[in-house]
């Protein structure tokens, strides 16, 4: 790999990280806009976030991407845990595809409410 290929690698991964990273962020701007206090709903959000951008990036996350970009942990106390499989990825419904992440929320803490 030379120089000029490993600088555009480079750049590529950056650009990827930052794309992640503000999606995580509009998602926790939409949780504290709307007050939502529930830990469950708040971590059901960042999940269906991460599934929104890989959606609109077209792109694939790893169980290691997802911690790492959107800060979900798996924690062994709780039988809850998002685990992927390393031939797993998280994927957004098709009906949700082409819709804005703040609407994408907003169906999900409907769901969640509706279903409690």
């Amino acid at each position: 790999m030379g120089i000029q290929n490993t600088k555009r690698y480079l750049l590529n991964v950056g650009k990827r990280v930052q794309y992640y990273h503000d999606v995580r962020r509009q998602a926790i701007r939409y949780i504290v806009k709307h007050k939502i206090l529930d830990s469950e709903l708040g971590c059901q959000l960042i999940l269906i976030s991460a599934a929104w951008a890989t959606a609109a990036a077209d792109d694939v996350l790893t169980q290691d991407e997802l911690v790492m970009f959107f800060d979900i942990q798996d924690d062994d106390d709780e039988e809850d845990n998002v685990v992927l499989s390393p031939n797993e990825s998280i994927k957004l419904h098709e009906d949700f595809k082409d819709l804005a992440l703040d609407t994408v929320l907003d169906a999900t803490v409907d769901a969640f409410y509706n279903n409690e």
